[in-house]
Order: C-alpha cells, then structure tokens, then sequence
C-alpha cells in the first residue's frame, strides 16, 4: 500500500476535501485504475490520518459524482471508465507556451532524487526498476508565478537532465533526444483541487484556493512509461489549450 499521507492540517481546505483530491489523485495518476477496489475505510484512515466520518464523507461524495462506486459486501470501486474522458482523440503533441503579447520565463526550482512521497513516481509502479529524477520548475508569465511544473523522470531515459540547464529549457525536447528514443504516446488528465501551503507560498496564493491540476504522462517505444509532470495553477490564472488534428 502507499505510504501515509497525511492531509494538511494548517490550510483551510477542509479534510474531506483533500482526502476526495487524493483519491482523485490516485485514479488520475494510475494507482487506482478502473475496477480497482480501493483500501477499505481503516486502511484509507490510516493512510490519510484522518477518522472514518471525514473519509465516509468523502468516499461518499466520490461515490455521487460517479468516481467510484460501492458495491455490497464487496467494497468500494473504482468506477469503470474513470480517470479517463469519454472520447479519444489523437493530438499534435508539443510543449509550448502561449501567451500573446505576455512575456514569459520557465525558472528551475529543485531537481533532486524522486521519493516515494512525490505522487508522480506511481506512473512508474510496475515497470522496470529504475532510478527517478524529480524536477520542480515555475512558469512565470508577466513577472509572477502561474504554474508550477513537478516532473518525474527515470534517470536512463535522459541522463542529461540531470545536470542540464532548465531554465527556459524544454523537458519535452530533451526527452525527444535521450536515448530512449521519441515519444510515443501522452495521457493528460485535469481535475480541480486545492492548494497545498508549499504550492501557496510559491504561487503566492490562499493555501487551500481552488487549483487547477494536470497530469502529463509520457510513454515511449513499448509503451514505457518516461516521464510524468504535474502542473499545478490557481484557478482563472492559467488556461490549457488542446488543439486537435486529424491524423
């Protein structure tokens, strides 16, 4: 099971709601995918360090919005389809940013060792054991923090972003270039959560303000996993912008 992770206590956000982002995490990163059965409510407790009428309400409130499901005697489910859209689509995918008549910089914040409390490394569960390499970046747009970027990528598939100049820099970019070869496929997934108080303080935000949360995974040949990136924004300061072709 994955380690304890405890829910913030000094941001106002309520409990519920940050153990309902936290689910959402889980399905949206992978970790609990369609049809999974999640841990029954003394393990969630336990994992959250939160009591049972906080999880129940938010395993109930999941439940309503169609996440997850419950079913008798049985547990409780992921529900089948979630974490995913209704439709697929295949994209042009390049990183950019676009911003008219707004400059723009790209800021290296940290780049250390992955662990197990980053929610990014578990986009790497079950594929080939492999050192991880976290990195922190903030967009800035006009002078001030809109996004911040926290990314995850095995150590083999680009040995150069460890010690390679990020800021301004394209990840994207390096990734085409390392020795794992091009990117194949990416899985983007978008929910609404809240700010932690460290995504507050570098945002310069409300801990607990409404968030809007991307997750970005990229594979390669064979389907690997090579990269997961995190972007996190205030609510109404940053847009995506997904633009479809045919292929």
């Amino acid at each position: 099971m994955t380690p304890q992770i405890a829910v913030d206590r000094d941001t106002p956000a309520k409990l519920y709601l940050q153990v309902m982002d936290a689910v959402r995490r889980s399905v949206a990163s992978g970790e609990w995918s369609p049809g999974t059965r999640i841990p029954p409510e003394d393990a969630l407790c336990r994992l959250f360090g939160v009591s049972k009428i906080t999880v129940r309400q938010a395993i109930g409130k999941l439940a309503a919005e169609g996440l997850l499901v419950r079913q008798q005697g049985r547990g409780t489910y992921v529900q089948a389809g979630a974490g995913g859209a209704g439709f697929t689509m295949r994209t042009r995918l390049a990183e950019e940013f676009s911003g008219k008549g707004v400059e723009h910089t790209v800021r290296l914040v940290e780049r250390r060792p992955a662990g197990a409390a980053d929610p990014e490394t578990r986009a790497f569960e079950g594929s080939p054991g492999h050192s991880l390499l976290f990195v922190r970046r903030v967009r800035e747009a006009g002078g001030a923090p809109v996004l911040i970027e926290d990314s995850v990528v095995p150590e083999d598939v680009c040995p150069e972003l460890a010690t390679a100049p990020l800021d301004n820099a394209s990840l994207f970019a390096l990734l085409q270039a390392g020795p794992a070869g091009r990117v194949s496929r990416a899985v983007e997934t978008f929910e609404v959560g809240h700010l932690s108080s460290a995504e507050a303080r570098i945002l310069k935000a409300r801990p607990g303000a409404p968030a809007l949360i991307a997750y970005r995974r990229l594979f390669g040949a064979g389907g690997r996993p090579i990269a997961c990136t995190r972007f996190v924004s205030r609510a109404g300061r940053y847009k995506f912008q997904i633009e479809f072709e045919r292929v």
